[in-house]
């Protein structure tokens, strides 16, 4: 693959050249990968904040969710169906990482990050 990456883009080299951090041209080229910081950054930033992750409608499931809402209820506030939210609530738990167990409540854990990240973000003297 990297061969074939390095083949694709030789004819447009000097265009891909400019955009190489300096000195990662011949390394490119020799078959190896280059990231951008921006890319790394996204990712470490996504890591840190792993409600960032989550669209703005899952994130207002997720809040109606820490005040104890059921599905029906919330679906009834954001004006959805029920299948909606249950697949909005899925998403939650595949973007936050929450897999199937028997030792854990997938609700509560969600419930957990969203309210630590929430504290954790919140400005200081704001409560």
């Amino acid at each position: 693959m990297c061969t074939w990456y390095s083949a694709q883009f030789r004819s447009s080299w000097p265009a891909i050249w400019r955009w190489l951090p300096a000195g990662y041209g011949h390394h490119v080229l020799a078959g190896g990968t280059v990231v951008d910081a921006t890319v790394i950054a996204r990712l470490l930033a996504a890591r840190k904040a792993p409600l960032a992750r989550l669209t703005d409608r899952e994130r207002e499931t997720l809040a109606l969710m820490a005040q104890g809402r059921s599905n029906v209820a919330i679906a009834g506030e954001l004006h959805v169906s029920g299948a909606t939210i249950a697949k909005h609530i899925r998403n939650i738990f595949d973007k936050l990482e929450l897999a199937v167990t028997d030792a854990d409540h997938r609700r509560v854990l969600a419930v957990l990050t969203y309210l630590r990240d929430d504290h954790e973000n919140r400005p200081a003297g704001s409560g």
